[in-house]
């Protein structure tokens, strides 16, 4: 079974998040969940906190991270990072 071509856009389209809403990325490894947070952001994410239990960021992570808080400057983007070593 082939599917439409609008039936997967609009099914890719579905989610959007909300400017006004906090959004919450816990664990894992760094480069997935800076994966997530483009994606939020992607979607309209204002506010997102990532708790991880990573000591140390390569520069290829620190330079995504700052990419995507420079990039969305302009929309007030917050992203905070929590280091946590229980997690």
């Amino acid at each position: 079974m082939k599917l439409d071509t609008n039936l997967r856009i609009a099914t890719a389209k579905r989610f959007q998040c909300q400017a006004d809403k906090g959004y919450l990325i816990l664990g894992g490894d760094p480069y997935s969940w800076v994966a997530m947070a483009e994606w939020l952001v992607q979607r309209d994410a204002k506010n997102i906190i990532v708790v991880h239990k990573a000591a140390n960021f390569s520069s290829i992570l620190k330079y995504k991270l700052d990419q995507l808080k420079v990039s969305n400057k302009k929309q007030e983007l917050l992203l905070e990072i929590i280091r946590n070593k229980k997690i």
